[in-house]
């Protein structure tokens, strides 16, 4: 890691704004919260993520280009979200099993990058709701206090963690992400067709990933699983595996 010091003030940061988002039921303690996590993000990323990655994100026009558009979806999924809140756990239930192979540091990960982006689209409309509306719903306080309080501490403990690496991982990608998630989905109006689009999106999810499943033992081949495709040649059944699956995953 190129800035150990960054990650762990990043930590703290993002420790105060999961507990602002999650707990606080003020409009303006929860646009606090959100800036705060959005910064505290930033700073895990750049502590964790090697200089010459993100300079090579604007190393050509075509990448400028590419991050543009990617700016203009994700500003037009927010003004969508904003118009609907109500589609928002739907939306991110939908996203949330897709991983996309990326390149950082010299490794291949696969990120939850659909997620994030609908993600960080919720977060936006969620801000704007804020200073448009009223009142907004408040997050369950048997969900809200100890999930703040298991992401506080899981974040604070990144001070004295022995594996500083792993554990900017685990806050970048999981943690701070799924504090997030829960203050958007938790503060999205209820609707009584909820129960059923959930239960549809779920089945769908399963349908896709158990015809995947079924091709691949048909065809023998599988999806970024170089691991178990060694394992399957000394065995005498075969096993298939998820639609994104590496053995080296952030």
């Amino acid at each position: 890691m190129e800035h150990p010091d960054a990650a762990q003030v990043a930590s703290l940061v993002g420790a105060a704004g999961a507990v602002l988002v999650l707990v606080f039921r003020s409009r303006v303690l929860l646009l606090a919260g959100l800036a705060v996590l959005a910064v505290a993000e930033a700073g895990l990323a750049w502590a964790l993520v090697p200089g010459h990655d993100l300079h090579r994100a604007v190393a050509s026009p075509a990448r400028v280009a590419a991050l543009a558009v990617a700016l203009v979806v994700l500003a037009g999924g927010a003004v969508v979200l904003a118009r609907r809140p109500a589609v928002t756990p739907v939306a991110l239930l939908a996203v949330a099993p897709f991983r996309v192979p990326v390149h950082l540091g010299g490794q291949r990960a696969f990120l939850l990058l659909p997620l994030y982006v609908v993600l960080a689209a919720a977060g936006l409309a969620l801000a704007y709701r804020a200073l448009r509306e009223r009142e907004l719903p408040g997050l369950p306080r048997g969900l809200s206090w100890p999930g703040a309080a298991f992401i506080g501490l899981s974040a604070v403990s990144l001070i004295w963690s022995e594996d500083l690496y792993a554990g900017t991982i685990e806050l970048l990608f999981f943690l701070l992400p799924f504090a997030a998630l829960i203050a958007v989905a938790g503060r999205s109006p209820f609707r009584s067709w909820h129960p059923r689009a959930l239960a549809a999106t779920l089945v769908g999810l399963a349908c896709v990933f158990a015809g995947i499943g079924l091709w691949q033992q048909w065809s023998g081949r599988l999806f970024f699983a170089p691991d178990l495709q060694v394992a399957n040649a000394y065995t005498t059944y075969f096993r298939v595996t998820s639609l994104f699956k590496d053995p080296n995953l952030y």
